[in-house]
């Protein structure tokens, strides 16, 4: 079967299909060909999935017909990470972390979490000196926020959703919220709408920045933005939480 492939120039950030296409062959004849995308039976790299589609049996929707052309940039200016946040793992207490390392004042300055950390004040101790001390639980950074896992209502997958957790602060209990972009949403006591699925923070962690972006476009117009990018973590971590926990006295 002989393939012809026909240039076809289109606008930039355009949404484009093939309603129709006629070939005459040397003989005169005209044929009548389908609209792009008909002879896709799933999922390809290139293609647009229309999510209005059911799925087909063997789970993947229908590719769109139409083609997505998307801005792309040569080369951009960028600043420094404005917001990092850490995705981690954390055995020990069996649960996954959102760690505000890096994130935006009020000043537009870059505030360290790690380095102006403060720690909740654990329970009072309940042993007396120089027997140990028992504390129901243990320290937590008040820049660490717990990624609890909720089965979703298929009741097969689990997505972690970010809580917030109780710290004592000047000896009150309170319930502190993320201060960053990354991790704000509707906030309650039940938690900030944010969630993410549970294959996204594997065993190595997982790293997203938030940083502003300059660039110039080909019609001499600037334009400036904020892009966040997620890249591979350094592994593991320790929040130091601890249950049941016994200290030297």
């Amino acid at each position: 079967m002989s393939r012809f492939v026909l240039p076809v120039r289109l606008p930039v950030a355009s949404l484009t299909r093939v309603a129709r296409f006629q070939v005459t062959d040397v003989f005169g004849r005209t044929f009548e060909l389908g609209p792009t995308g008909d002879a896709d039976d799933g999922w390809n790299l290139f293609g647009v999935t229309d999510t209005a589609e059911p799925r087909a049996v063997g789970g993947e929707q229908r590719t769109s017909p139409w083609f997505f052309l998307a801005l792309v940039l040569p080369d951009a200016l960028e600043s420094q990470p404005v917001e990092t946040v850490l995705m981690l793992r954390d055995e020990m207490a069996n649960l996954a972390w959102a760690v505000e390392a890096f994130v935006s004042d009020d000043a537009g300055g870059i505030l360290d979490r790690f380095g102006s950390s403060t720690m909740n004040q654990p329970a009072a101790g309940l042993a007396p000196a120089g027997i140990g001390r028992y504390r129901v639980d243990t320290v937590v950074p008040d820049h660490w926020f717990p990624l609890a896992p909720e089965p979703r209502e298929d009741r097969e997958s689990v997505v972690l959703r970010l809580v917030p957790l109780a710290r004592r602060v000047g000896g009150e209990v309170t319930t502190l919220f993320p201060l960053g972009a990354l991790l704000g949403g509707a906030r309650s006591e039940r938690g900030t709408g944010v969630w993410l699925h549970e294959e996204e923070v594997p065993r190595a962690g997982a790293a997203v920045v938030r940083t502003n972006e300059h660039a110039r476009w080909h019609d001499g117009s600037v334009h400036t933005w904020t892009s966040r990018r997620k890249t591979t973590g350094g592994g593991e971590g320790s929040s130091g939480l601890r249950f049941d926990a016994v200290e030297p006295g």
